[in-house]
């Protein structure tokens, strides 16, 4: 997947509401988005280092004086450990492709998972933050369908597990 070096910023008050009331959004400059295929609406991963990363929802796209601003509120800054200003990589993967479960926890990875046979057009069970991201929530959506088997139903979830990274 395709990504870039960011630089984040904090919010334009006046302007980015949207930003300080949700922590898990960002603002960017829509021609630059477009360089590694994202858009407003869509989800991207801002890797601050190693171990300080998250997933955030492009909730607004603005011209910048610098194509590589990334823009958040200050409690969307905080979720990757600073109040302040920071240098980053903007990733446009979201979930990692090949781990399974076990790996994704032992890597502080995001992974998604559908169990769909292409048939199921009724009901849709999904758990859009497992693992870590609200505890249980796939295992709660796992036993509905389950339980909801013969109806004929699919399942979707996103499991993200962080702060259990294994040291080599």
């Amino acid at each position: 997947m395709a990504s870039y070096h960011a630089s984040v910023k904090k919010d334009l008050t006046a302007s980015q509401h949207d930003l300080i009331d949700h922590k898990e959004h960002c603002s960017a400059d829509p021609e630059k988005l477009a360089t590694v295929g994202r858009a407003v609406g869509h989800q991207l991963r801002i890797k601050r280092n190693d171990s300080q990363f998250a997933l955030y929802t492009v909730s607004q796209v603005r011209q910048e004086t610098s194509e590589d601003i990334v823009r958040m509120g200050h409690a969307g800054r905080k979720r990757l450990g600073t109040s302040g200003e920071f240098v980053a990589t903007l990733d446009s993967r979201v979930p990692h492709p090949t781990f399974n479960d076990g790996e994704a926890e032992a890597n502080s990875e995001f992974v998604e998972r559908l169990d769909d046979d292409g048939m199921h057009t009724g009901l849709i069970v999904i758990a859009p933050h497992g693992g870590d991201i609200e505890r249980h929530t796939d295992q709660q959506a796992e036993r509905v369908a389950s339980r909801l088997n013969a109806k004929a139903v699919s399942s979707w979830a996103v499991q993200g597990f962080q702060g259990r990274r294994r040291r080599h």
